[in-house]
């Protein structure tokens, strides 16, 4: 593939299913670069779940905020009402 620069670059890629504790390496060498480069990539089933779980944290979370919320509102709203009644006396 043409950079638009004069130079180019090739790309690879390589489709699989990665399992947890699965190590990949990826070993490059070309004239241009002082010697070759090697990454190690190491497959990480364990983000996902804390991602997950982050989620539902942040999701219990919202609800007891939203409980809480709705508690409070209803508190207040009760005390209004209760109020209103007691200022108009033909209410029993």
């Amino acid at each position: 593939m043409q950079n638009g620069d004069w130079t180019f670059q090739i790309l690879v890629m390589l489709e699989m299913t990665t399992q947890s504790g699965d190590i990949y390496t990826c070993h490059v060498e070309y004239s241009s670069l002082p010697g070759p480069i090697t990454v190690l990539w190491e497959a990480q089933s364990d983000l996902a779940r804390s991602k997950m779980l982050t989620g539902i944290g942040d999701f219990v979370l919202g609800l007891i905020f939203l409980v809480l919320e709705l508690l409070v509102y209803l508190r207040n709203k009760k005390g209004e009402w209760d109020m209103s009644r007691m200022l108009e006396p033909w209410h029993c």
